[in-house]
């Protein structure tokens, strides 16, 4: 999260230079960097989740069910039916 905010502050200072008018190479490499940072905070996030299993909640263990193997189970808009 203190990446992401470093990023917005590097913007922020970015759109002041431009704003401006300052004509040197320093907003280019602003935002260049703020780009590559971002993206970074985007892979360390997405590495987070899928490799570490931060914030996941894993699903619960199916239950063995009481109804014959003949019959079949129907989900539409939430609602449950069984046919036997």
């Amino acid at each position: 999260m203190s990446m992401n905010l470093a990023v917005v502050v590097l913007y922020l200072i970015n759109l002041w230079m431009r704003s401006r008018g300052v004509e040197t190479t320093t907003p280019q490499w602003l935002s260049a960097i703020s780009v590559i940072a971002l993206a970074f905070s985007g892979w360390l996030g997405g590495r987070m989740v899928h490799v570490h299993g931060v914030a996941v909640v894993t699903p619960p263990e199916p239950v063995e069910s009481a109804l014959p193997a003949s019959a079949q189970v129907e989900r539409r808009h939430g609602e449950r039916r069984v046919r036997l």
